[in-house]
């Protein structure tokens, strides 16, 4: 009896993707805010000393022309970083999570490939990212092959959740603080803030190029254990 294409396709598993493809794609993607990060960081460092001679109470709608001009360069660069961030933390958590968590259906048998189940997988993903770090600290377990080693780097998934709420957390604060300023003294309060962000930020970069390249090598080597299981005894030999 000839099998049915449709059916035969419902019934395939799917494939297992190596995650270090997409993660070329996002590298550019976090570089590019770490670099205005530093560029950001550095800009008002030197907007605040330019600033010193000035008494806190100092009103930024009287400032020398150079100096308003200066700190109107200074948002731009801030909103500029805060958006190509953005931009990168949402390829993260679309495209990046869902090929991670599609490479777990194959890796765990849990389902098939069709469009109903990428959608069941993209949704619940999309759900989970409300208790990210539980998420995270589960894909991460169910990554690594049975039986192996406990992998280095095992406090990378709290390291990188904590960093990313606390970044997020100042630089709201921040962002409200300096789009309300008045004063001298109240832009130098935001911008302090502003400036812990940006050292979060650049540390957060990091950490998330750091937890996708692990991803990759856990999930590599589950799928060659699978591999080596299912290969007849010579040739794993």
């Amino acid at each position: 009896m000839s099998q049915n294409p449709s059916q035969s396709l419902k019934d395939k598993p799917y494939p297992f993707f190596r995650l270090y493809q997409i993660n070329r794609w996002l590298l550019p993607l976090l570089i590019i805010p770490a670099v205005l990060t530093l560029v950001g960081f550095t800009h008002g460092a030197i907007s605040i000393w330019l600033l010193q001679d000035y008494t806190p109470g100092y009103l930024l709608s009287v400032l020398p022309e150079p100096l308003h001009t200066r700190l109107i360069h200074d948002s731009y660069l801030r909103f500029a970083q805060i958006g190509t961030t953005l931009i990168a933390l949402t390829f993260f958590f679309t495209a990046w999570l869902y090929l991670a968590a599609r490479n777990l259906n194959l890796l765990h048998d849990l389902r098939r490939q069709s469009l109903k189940n990428s959608l069941v997988i993209f949704m619940r993903l999309m759900l989970g990212i409300a208790f990210a770090l539980r998420m995270m600290l589960s894909m991460w377990r169910r990554s690594r092959a049975p039986e192996s080693a406990q992998p280095k780097h095992r406090g990378l998934v709290p390291i990188w959740w904590t960093v990313l709420i606390a970044a997020n957390v100042l630089k709201i604060f921040s962002v409200l603080k300096l789009q309300n300023a008045i004063t001298l003294a109240d832009w130098e309060w935001g911008f302090a803030l502003m400036m812990f962000a940006y050292v979060l930020y650049f540390a957060l970069y990091i950490l998330t190029w750091r937890l996708v390249v692990a991803f990759d090598r856990l999930q590599h080597e589950h799928h060659n254990y699978h591999q080596n299981l299912s290969a007849p005894m010579g040739k794993s030999a």
